[in-house]
């Protein structure tokens, strides 16, 4: 079956230079290799669903896989495993836009079919690196366990055969709720409205880093609101302050708390999504 596969950067000086990888397709079972001037290395994909961190939550597989990048690497003199330069088959670096890489994606990805590098250099000792990456192209492998173990290349009429693990990330746990804000009284005695979360444990609150404050101007208090990223059986609580104009803070005196169990549990202590505050002069 022809892959459709597809190199980062061409090899500009041809398929036939030492240490270039190019990818052939699977020979058929009981076939012939097809045999070229380098080595050849079979690799056949092997995918690991990530883990699934609250019972509620799908984990990566197979299935979120929507392009498949190999990345060939070779053992340089020091010892270290880089990537190939596209141009001249030489070991390159990663900050190197021209390493060599092979993409399957689309009609043509396949991950049940072997994914043949050809023209490798022989007798030299490779791992092979792969990436999964999901429909908005953002990856979903970790590179540390989505590479082959050393294998050193034979010649060509003794291809060396390989699983290509691909260890998909896990999915953490996110909750989210919404609110829907609303103010009354004396609405225009005030400027704006500061946000801020706080996890409660233990009875003692701790202000959560980057998800608020935020900031809402009286003029357009009426909106909604969506508090993301809530950690797993956490409570929290959600504080707001209201900045007179002439000066001064309201506190309302109840803060809102909303309890975390999972992401179909997310429960708020007013009982509904909606947060009406009573303004004093």
């Amino acid at each position: 079956m022809h892959k459709n596969w597809t190199r980062a950067l061409p090899l500009l000086m041809g398929l036939t230079l030492a240490g270039c990888a190019t990818l052939l397709p699977p020979a058929p079972i009981g076939g012939s290799i097809v045999r070229s001037q380098g080595a050849t290395l079979r690799l056949m994909p092997t995918v690991s669903t990530g883990a699934r961190i609250q019972a509620e939550i799908n984990p990566l597989g197979p299935w979120n896989i929507k392009r498949l990048e190999v990345i060939p690497t070779l053992k340089d003199a020091t010892g270290s495993f880089v990537p190939v330069s596209a141009t001249t088959g030489q070991p390159t670096t990663w900050e190197d836009p021209g390493h060599l890489k092979l993409n399957q994606s689309g009609d043509g990805l396949s991950l049940n079919s072997q994914i043949a590098l050809s023209n490798l250099r022989p007798h030299t000792t490779y791992r092979i690196l792969a990436r999964a990456y999901d429909a908005q192209d953002q990856q979903i492998s970790v590179d540390a366990s989505s590479m082959t173990p050393e294998v050193e290349t034979g010649e060509n009429d003794r291809p060396t055969f390989e699983p290509l693990p691909i260890q998909l990330k896990n999915v953490l746990f996110s909750g989210s709720i919404s609110y829907y804000l609303s103010a009354q009284g004396y609405v225009g005695s005030y400027d704006q409205a500061t946000m801020t979360l706080w996890k409660v444990a233990g009875g003692i609150e701790s202000l959560v880093p980057n998800a608020l404050p935020m900031v809402v101007p009286m003029a357009s208090f009426s909106t909604n609101v969506k508090i993301a990223g809530l950690q797993a059986n956490t409570n929290y609580r959600l504080k707001f302050e209201f900045r007179k104009k002439s000066g001064g803070v309201y506190t309302p005196p109840y803060p809102i708390d909303i309890y975390v169990r999972n992401d179909d549990e997310v429960a708020s202590s007013t009982g509904n999504n909606w947060l009406s505050f009573s303004l004093p002069n």
